[in-house]
C-alpha cells in the first residue's frame, strides 16, 4: 500500500567556478521509490486503474479478443530552484520493463507526453475520470528501435519549464500513443518496479549565477554628477539620465541643463541576467546666501534678498523675531546693532549669511518728546481705535505686530488731526501703531482684543 508522504530520491552534484563570479553547476536527479511514486496504469477494458502495476504502459492492443487503450501517469514532485540560475534543462529517463508479462515495444510507438492540469489521485482514478491535459510544450519521442529499448534522454525542458511557471495547472505528465491504433505498444518501468536503477528518473540542470549589483552611486558639484557602478561580472552599460540623454560607459560624468531632480536609469547586463536600476538626483547650484537693506526711516528697514538660487528663505532678526518672505520689512523695538541673518534651503543643503546693520535709536520706541499733546484710545481697543494728534498733522499710519510685521490698515480723519483705524481684521495680540509725522515718527503699543 503505497502511503501520501512524499520522499524523494534527489541527487545534486554541484561544480563551482570563482571567477569572474560564482557560478555552481547543479544537475538534480528525481527518482521516486517504492514508497513515495505516485503514477498509475489506466486501461479502457478496465474501470480501475493499476497504481501499484510495475509497468507504465502506452498500448492499442487486443487483450482476449477485445481491443483496449493503454495510458499511464506519473507525477513528480519538483524541487525548488533558486531565484537566480541559467541554462535550465530537463531531461527524463525511461526504462524498457524487462519483468513485465506484456509483449514488449511494437509497432509504430510514438509516445506523447503532455502535462496534466488537473489533480489526480492514483487510487481513484480511472479510464473515465482521467484529469485534463494541456497539448503546451507537448513532446513525441521516435519509435522504438527494437523491443526492450530504453528511453533516455527526453528532452522535457519546456514541459518542466511550463511545471515551474504554472504550479497551480501542473499535476504530472500523461503518456500516451501519438497513434492508439492497432498494434502498438510501450511497456516501461514504473515506481513501483523492484528494480530501483530502471525506474522513472527526471533530471533537471541549471546553473546559478550572480545577478548584476543593483546600486550605483554618484558625486555632485553644482549640474556636474559623476556616476559610478562596481560590477566586473556586468559586460555592458546603458544610462539614461532623464534629458533624453545617455551613455554606455561603466562610469560616466554628466552635467544636468538646470536645477532639479532626474530620475537616472541604469541598464546592465552580465551571463545571468539583464536588470535596470533607477534611482533620483537632485542637482542645484551651490547655494551663495546674500541680502541687502534698506532703512526706511528711523527703525524700519527693508531686506532684499540676493542670493542666486531657488531657495526657501528664513530671516532671525537677532531680537526674538523672524521672517519666511524672501523680502521682508521689519519694525525694530530698539535702535544700536542688529545682528541679522538670512538661512537659505534648497534641495541640496542650507547655507546662512549674516550682516550687522546700525539703527539710529533717537527715534525710538515711545517717543514722548514728540507724542507729549498726541493720545490713542480706547488702549486696549477692539473694533476701531481712535488717534487724536495734537498739533501735528500725521502724514501716514502703519501698525506692526508683535514680530515686527508690516500689516495692511486704511485709516479716515474726522479732521486733520483726528484719526479713526479699523481693527475688525486685527488678530488679537501687542501691536506696535507707527505715526509719521513731518517732524519724525511716534510709535505707540496698543492692544487689540
Amino acid at each position: 500500500m503505497k502511503t501520501t508522504l512524499f520522499v524523494r530520491m534527489i541527487f545534486i552534484s554541484l561544480i563551482m567556478f570563482s571567477y569572474p563570479m560564482l557560478h555552481a553547476q547543479v544537475e538534480i536527479k528525481i527518482r521516486p521509490g517504492l514508497e513515495d511514486n505516485k503514477d498509475v496504469y489506466l486501461n479502457s477494458l478496465y474501470v480501475y486503474g493499476f497504481s501499484n502495476h510495475q509497468s507504465l504502459i502506452a498500448s492499442a492492443w487486443t487483450y482476449y479478443d477485445e481491443f483496449g487503450i493503454g495510458r499511464s501517469f506519473i507525477d513528480f514532485r519538483l524541487p525548488l530552484l533558486p531565484d537566480s540560475l541559467t541554462n535550465f534543462s530537463a531531461r527524463l529517463d525511461l526504462y524498457y520493463d524487462y519483468s513485465a508479462t506484456h509483449v514488449g515495444h511494437y509497432g509504430d510507438n510514438f509516445c506523447l507526453i503532455e502535462r496534466i492540469i488537473q489533480p489526480w489521485d492514483e487510487n481513484s482514478i480511472n479510464w473515465f475520470n482521467q484529469p485534463y491535459i494541456t497539448t503546451a510544450s507537448s513532446v513525441i519521442t521516435n519509435s522504438t528501435q527494437y523491443e526492450n529499448q530504453d528511453l533516455l534522454g527526453i528532452d522535457v525542458t519546456e514541459l518542466i519549464r511550463d511545471m515551474y511557471e504554472d504550479p497551480n495547472n501542473s499535476y504530472g505528465l500523461r503518456l500516451s500513443l501519438l497513434t492508439e491504433d492497432l498494434y502498438r505498444s510501450l511497456i516501461l518501468a514504473s515506481g513501483d518496479h523492484p528494480d530501483e536503477n530502471i525506474r522513472p528518473c527526471l533530471v533537471i540542470s541549471y546553473d546559478t549565477c550572480d545577478k548584476p549589483n543593483d546600486r550605483f552611486h554618484f558625486e555632485l558639484d553644482n549640474l556636474h554628477c559623476n556616476f559610478q557602478y562596481d560590477d566586473p561580472s556586468v559586460t555592458s552599460w546603458n544610462w539614461f539620465f532623464g534629458e533624453g540623454y545617455g551613455s554606455s560607459l561603466q562610469n560616466p560624468e554628466y552635467t544636468f541643463t538646470e536645477e532639479g531632480t532626474y530620475y537616472v536609469c541604469l541598464e546592465v547586463a552580465n551571463n545571468c541576467d539583464t536588470i535596470t536600476i533607477c534611482d533620483s538626483v537632485t542637482v542645484c547650484l551651490t547655494v551663495m546666501p546674500s541680502f541687502s537693506y534698506k532703512i526706511v526711516d528711523s527703525l524700519k528697514v527693508k531686506f532684499i534678498n540676493q542670493s542666486n538660487c531657488k531657495c526657501d528663505f528664513y530671516w532671525d532678526f537677532g531680537n526674538g523675531y523672524y521672517s519666511i518672505l524672501e523680502n521682508p520689512e521689519i519694525l525694530f523695538t530698539e535702535g544700536g546693532l542688529q545682528n541679522v541673518c538670512l538661512y537659505v534651503t534648497n534641495d541640496c543643503g542650507m547655507r546662512m549669511f549674516c550682516d550687522t546693520i546700525n539703527l539710529n535709536s533717537s527715534l525710538g520706541l515711545e517717543n514722548f518728546r514728540l507724542g507729549d499733546d498726541l493720545s490713542v484710545y480706547p488702549n486696549p481697543a477692539k473694533d476701531f481705535i481712535y488717534i487724536q494728534s495734537g498739533s501735528r498733522k500725521i502724514l501716514r499710519i502703519e501698525l506692526y505686530n508683535d514680530q515686527g510685521m508690516f500689516e495692511e490698515v486704511s485709516f479716515s480723519a474726522n479732521t486733520d488731526l483726528n484719526y479713526k483705524l479699523p481693527l475688525q481684521h486685527s488678530a488679537p495680540g501687542l501691536y506696535f501703531l507707527r505715526l509719521i509725522t513731518k517732524d519724525g515718527c511716534i510709535i505707540k503699543r496698543i492692544i487689540v482684543l
